[in-house]
């Protein structure tokens, strides 16, 4: 029941415009292998988004599509600006999630 009711609350922030998913449900989710090398190309190059998509050969709005899915799976999404920068973020819980390596 409380799984359900987790995707629920999931369902009507997204009905809402908001880019929330409940922490039960985050951790369910997995990375593709795209998102994967755009963190790699983000954290271990610390490429921009316009150098990442010509890497990648792939459109600017589907890199920044890929960095937002992947701030939403890992939790970052709920970081402060002013506490420190996302993109750091999203590389310091990749690194703690072993998900890169360095």
């Amino acid at each position: 029941m409380e799984r359900r009711k987790s995707f629920l609350e999931g369902v009507e922030s997204a009905l809402n415009g908001e880019l929330k998913l409940p922490r039960e449900l985050r951790q369910e989710l997995y990375l593709n292998e795209k998102e994967l090398e755009v963190l790699r190309l983000l954290c271990h190059e610390s490429l921009t988004d316009q150098a990442i998509a010509h890497r990648l050969h792939i459109s600017l709005r589907a890199v920044q599509n890929h960095i937002q899915h992947l701030k939403v799976k890992l939790g970052i999404d709920e970081v402060e600006q002013k506490d420190i920068n996302s993109r750091i973020a999203l590389c310091m819980t990749a690194i703690q999630k072993k998900l890169l390596s360095f």
